[in-house]
């Protein structure tokens, strides 16, 4: 199986012209950071609706994904409310960055068991 060759995207990345992504061919998707943490503080990426409205556009696949710091069950909940008011993906990847590898699962469990897609 060939390996998927996808962006991850950020408020880092700046400006991104999307047409030249797509016209270079060169990948099969896009991962966009839907919400960052600072400082126990969730925040929407400021660039997440412009990057998901423009891959959209150009039938770019694209899914998301949530940069967590939460190791508090109140930052968790406050994060993963701010998380379900801004999603509008289906793919969502979570990215915990922790010294307590428990944190990740524990976190896509809650959520996932309190959203999960209609078919």
């Amino acid at each position: 199986m060939t390996p998927l060759r996808v962006l991850d995207v950020s408020r880092w990345q700046g400006r991104i012209d999307w047409d030249a992504v797509q016209r270079s061919g060169a990948i099969d998707g896009v991962m966009l950071r839907v919400l960052g943490s600072r400082n126990g503080q969730p925040y929407p990426d400021p660039q997440f609706e412009r990057n998901h409205a423009a891959c959209t556009a150009r039938g770019i696949p694209v899914g998301g994904y949530y940069y967590t710091c939460a190791v508090t069950s109140r930052q968790t909940e406050a994060e993963l409310n701010a998380l379900r008011a801004a999603l509008r993906l289906w793919a969502i990847f979570f990215s915990p960055e922790l010294t307590n590898p428990r944190i990740g699962p524990i976190l896509a469990g809650i959520f996932l068991n309190q959203r999960r897609p209609k078919l």
